[in-house]
């Protein structure tokens, strides 16, 4: 077997041999992960994927509308580990960002649709007459 050293200076003398590698072995590399990380196989992953018609669970945009090279997500349960459904790169940053939380979600689509904008508004509109009756 070569040594580490040896195989460093290979790879930076052959950078597009090593580029044709990855690129070969790229699809096998992220079958290999999903497997190791998720616990599905080639088979269950296209399953998953044509039970949900091509499209993200969440935004259900088609994944071959996204740009060339951005991967599906494979959202999970963090404590259970039980898959939901493959996402977009978009959506699946979303969860995440808010905590996976049913509630703090709730909130956020009430604001998107006026409900808590509106209450905050008449509670800011409150504030200005009272400052503007003072003065």
């Amino acid at each position: 077997m070569p040594s580490a050293a040896y195989q460093r200076l290979w790879r930076r003398s052959n950078p597009a041999a090593c580029r044709r590698y990855r690129v070969k072995r790229r699809a096998y590399h992220r079958a290999y992960l999903i497997q190791w990380k998720y616990g599905l196989n080639q088979e269950q992953f296209k399953a998953l994927l044509s039970a949900q018609d091509n499209r993200c669970a969440i935004c259900e945009n088609e994944f071959s509308n996204f740009v060339k090279g951005r991967k599906l997500h494979v959202d999970h349960g963090h404590t259970t580990g039980h898959i939901r459904g493959l996402l977009c790169r978009n959506c699946n940053q979303g969860l995440g960002l808010f905590s996976d939380s049913v509630n703090i979600l709730r909130h956020a689509s009430q604001y998107l649709n006026g409900s808590r904008a509106s209450l905050l508004s008449s509670q800011n509109g409150d504030r200005t007459q009272k400052t503007k009756s003072t003065n």
